[in-house]
């Protein structure tokens, strides 16, 4: 940072030099606040959303006794209500606290490669340095991306460097495009697993039709109480299809589960999944 009473003896280049850190610290400013934006007002939609919730739970529990469910009805859910409630509150107070200074370490990075690896520097630049308004182009700076490249024996590191020309008269950025990969984005641990297992299966067809029986049932269970009680469905009915694809009655294995559960060792829950549970 340069003093205010600094600037008048800097030389001109000193100056140009000084003008580009800060013009660069407003661009880092700038995207920063951007994503902060973003992040308050995902968090405030996330809010609404939950308040609305709570709202409608709360309309149910404390409604008029002509808007409120039968009493055979209300002891069934009134549990799950208070319940969902308190969850709610909760997640309510968990996204409208500040956001902590880590949130960015959190985010996924690919992993660096290793840097005693040999490296092999690949430059791209534009076809020309010359603006469309005719003026110079200046290099401001470059991307790099290194890729893992390998020859029988040998492991290698591309480093792909992407220089980046900008035209100080008509404000516009040219940067040569990303080379092309043989699979552009592709995971190669989730493509080449299906080498190493024969029994995967390369499409997802048969989750598809094992799930056909409740995408056609969405209708007729469109509205399940709350979120919460829509998850809970959600769970014990994958449970009750994983009885169906283990070969079991999935009435009769539901019926035995909650007999034998209260009084089931901890240590022998397991005895309790659908692909281990006896009759």
């Amino acid at each position: 940072m340069i003093a205010d009473n600094d600037i008048d003896t800097l030389d001109p280049q000193q100056l140009r030099q000084a003008l580009r850190a800060a013009q660069a610290q407003i661009a880092v400013n700038t995207e920063f606040a951007a994503r902060q934006e973003r992040v308050v007002a995902f968090k405030q939609t996330v809010i609404d959303k939950l308040t609305h919730e709570m709202a409608v739970l709360k309309r149910l529990k404390f409604a008029a006794t002509s808007e409120r469910f039968s009493s055979e009805q209300k002891s069934l859910l009134e549990e799950a209500i208070d319940e969902d409630l308190e969850a709610l509150a909760r997640e309510v107070e968990r996204h409208a606290s500040p956001a902590k200074d880590d949130a960015e370490k959190r985010q996924p990075k690919r992993q660096a490669l290793p840097a005693n690896l040999p490296r092999r520097e690949i430059h791209h630049e534009p076809e020309t340095t010359t603006c469309s308004c005719g003026c110079a182009l200046k290099r401001i700076g470059e991307d790099v991306a290194e890729k893992l490249d390998y020859e029988p024996g040998t492991f290698t590191v591309e480093r792909h460097v992407r220089g980046k020309w900008a035209c100080a008269h008509c404000r516009t950025l040219i940067q040569a495009p990303v080379p092309a990969h043989v699979i552009d984005k592709g995971l190669a641990t989730a493509l080449t697993r299906l080498i190493d297992d024969a029994d995967l299966s390369i499409d997802n067809n048969r989750v598809e039709n094992l799930i056909r029986p409740i995408a056609l049932g969405r209708k007729n269970w469109l509205f399940a109480g709350s979120l919460r009680a829509g998850q809970r469905a959600a769970a014990i009915m994958s449970l009750l299809h994983t009885a169906k694809l283990n070969g079991h009655d999935p009435y009769l294995y539901l019926k035995d589960v909650l007999e034998r559960l209260p009084t089931q060792a901890d240590n022998r829950i397991r005895e309790l999944l659908p692909y281990c549970w006896q009759p």
